[in-house]
């Protein structure tokens, strides 16, 4: 940090071959008390490349320094800034980074009590010639104070960029900033800028053009409303192009020119510029593809569209089947689950008729068992019924032997004595013959029971 409390930066190789270590400063936001920052990688920038041009540790005049941008680059090389600035709000954004700063008009205000004996290596008129109402004066005013190898970088607007033809080709009014800036007081193009300095007493030492395409000046243009032939004529020319141009210039009329004198500066500026055209080539031709592109897309997002409506009724119809389908699903499920119970209910049914099958072949069998049983019980019943019967007439006869017999017996009582022995006897064989035709009777009856 110097004496002035000012922050000083890594440093980097200098694109200029004189120098060989700049500082450098970021630029990429604002710093306190509202200065912003210059973007020195950015060559293609008027305020870049004045700092650039200016070598670290030189007496710097910045007149008309505005937001204090330049002033605080410079300050950061280690510069010894003095500012001019006619607007009172250049003070507080300018002052923090000067030796000395004058709140006056550069073409009246009083140069030799501001700036007494101080003699600066380089002075800078950025953004300033156009509001003059006597730019070549204002330069001559200054010259006095420019050291004897000292520089003058200035940067003035292009009048005749191709937004400002169409601008002019549609009778639109100047606007408050950019290109039409209704406060400039002149408007320079190559020839016009080369006979001020030449008036000024100036000899050009380098030169770069800030170049901008028509969508990136302040220039509000409707590209649709022209027609292409007056779009291809506005941007037709070397210059056409060109937002700014920035020159370094030296005390004299006389010695080489930029034609005869090409610097670095002016040999990079015209390499990124043929790089910023064949930019812009490529991109109108990536944007001719990106409408083809997105002609093939819409018509293929047309065609997917309508595949997708397709699709979404083919889905529809599907969902809609599906759910009658799930609908059929549950009523067949429930028609299965009857049927099962109705099949449990007929192998049941079948098993209980297999067993009373079984049941009835096995009474059958023991029907029929009986049957031939009660054939041989009736046969038996029929012989014990024939049986009985013969029993009964031998009863029968039996009975009436008895009775004959008790006949007999009645009348041998009253025989004599001997009869009666004969006749016991032969009652006793009667009464054996009985006796036997009874165990006859007993035991058949007891075979029929």
């Amino acid at each position: 940090m110097d004496p002035r409390g000012i922050m000083k930066s890594d440093p980097v190789t200098s694109f200029r071959g004189d120098v060989a270590v700049l500082p450098r400063v970021s630029v990429s936001r604002a710093v306190p008390g509202g200065a912003m920052t210059v973007d020195l990688d950015d060559v293609n920038s008027a305020h870049s490349l004045a700092v650039l041009s200016v070598p670290p540790g030189s007496t710097v005049l910045d007149v008309g320094s505005g937001t204090g941008a330049v002033a605080r680059a410079l300050a950061a090389r280690g510069c010894h800034v003095w500012g001019i600035d006619i607007d009172s709000d250049a003070t507080r954004f300018t002052e923090p980074w000067c030796d000395g700063f004058l709140l006056g008009d550069v073409e009246t205000a009083d140069l030799d009590a501001f700036l007494g004996s101080h003699r600066f290596d380089a002075i800078l008129l950025l953004d300033v010639l156009e509001h003059l109402r006597d730019p070549a004066l204002a330069i001559r005013r200054l010259l006095p104070f420019l050291a004897p190898r000292g520089k003058i970088t200035l940067s003035v607007t292009h009048v005749a960029h191709a937004a400002m033809r169409l601008q002019l080709l549609a009778g639109a009014s100047p606007s408050s900033r950019g290109l039409s800036d209704h406060s400039l007081l002149y408007g320079f193009d190559r020839s016009s800028l080369g006979d001020l300095l030449r008036h000024a007493g100036l000899r050009v030492l380098d030169e770069a053009r800030i170049v901008r395409s028509l969508e990136e000046t302040e220039t509000a243009v409707e590209l649709a409303v022209f027609p292409r032939e007056a779009i291809d004529g506005a941007t037709a020319g070397p210059d056409a192009d060109t937002y700014q141009f920035v020159v370094t210039a030296a005390r004299g009329a006389d010695g080489p020119t930029v034609e005869h004198m090409p610097a670095l500066v002016r040999t990079l500026t015209e390499h990124l510029h043929r790089v910023e055209h064949n930019r812009r080539r490529l991109q109108d031709r990536v944007r001719d593809l990106e409408t083809e592109a997105v002609a093939a897309i819409k018509e293929d997002f047309r065609r997917s569209e309508l595949e997708r409506h397709q699709f979404e009724d083919r889905l529809e119809k599907a969902t809609t089947e599906l759910a009658r389908y799930q609908v059929e699903r549950r009523l067949l499920r429930d028609d299965v689950l009857v049927k099962d119970a109705y099949l449990a209910e007929l192998r049941r049914q079948v098993s209980q008729s297999q067993q009373a099958q079984e049941d009835l072949r096995a009474a059958h069998e023991r029907l029929d068992a009986l049957t031939a049983e009660h054939a041989s019980e009736s046969k038996r019943a029929a012989d014990l019924a024939e049986s009985n019967h013969e029993v009964h007439r031998q009863l029968e006869r039996a009975q009436h032997e008895l009775h004959q017999l008790h006949v007999a017996v009645a009348d041998t009582l009253a025989q004599p004595r001997y009869v009666l022995a004969d006749r016991c006897n032969a009652w006793a064989r009667k009464l054996g013959f009985l006796h036997t035709a009874l165990k006859r009777v007993w035991a058949a009856r007891h075979r029929g029971r």
